[in-house]
């Protein structure tokens, strides 16, 4: 719905162009139960992400409330379907099979569409841009950038609601 012709999502393992899947390289189904019983024993909240909607069962649960409300996301974009609760110490983080990271991603899109890894750029601000940061010639760290993410930026931006990426890619001269 943002009018973008392609995107990278799901931590690199998923990649759309003009509408058409590129790659899908979603978690086994016995790999996911096996985490899900992990989780629901040891009373870890969690979101299921996919490509259209995410999967929880109480939407209204501390942790996962702020998240949603933090990134602004519709509640539409929920299916009441999986459970998650209390997770202790409040932190989050992201898990993701090993191999597909948001530097494998944007490595098989480019290979894809035939693009010199000396044209590409990648805007971030989480520990998790590192290896996307890692892949790219030219890796921009936003506003409010995790501090691992500094070592491995070519330049700095703004943070996303101040247009961090219009601001960069002007200071980059590509619009």
């Amino acid at each position: 719905s943002l009018g973008l012709e392609g995107y990278i999502a799901s931590n690199g393992s998923y990649a759309e162009i003009d509408g058409k899947i590129m790659f899908d390289y979603p978690i086994e189904n016995i790999k996911l139960t096996e985490l899900l019983e992990y989780f629901d024993d040891n009373k870890i909240d969690y979101i299921l992400e996919g490509q259209k909607e995410s999967y929880v069962v109480n939407i209204t649960g501390g942790k996962i409330r702020e998240i949603i409300d933090e990134a602004n996301i519709e509640e539409g974009c929920f299916v009441d379907k999986y459970a998650f609760m209390k997770h202790p110490g409040g932190k989050s983080f992201e898990m993701y099979i090993g191999k597909y990271t948001k530097g494998y991603g944007i490595e098989q899109l480019i290979t894809k569409l035939g693009i010199s890894k000396e044209d590409t750029y990648a805007f971030g601000d989480g520990e998790n841009d590192i290896e996307m940061f890692q892949f790219v010639k030219y890796g921009i760290a936003m506003g409010g950038h995790h501090e691992r993410l500094k070592e491995h930026a070519y330049d700095f931006t703004e943070n996303v609601e101040n247009e961090g990426i219009y601001e960069g890619l002007k200071k980059l001269k590509l619009i």
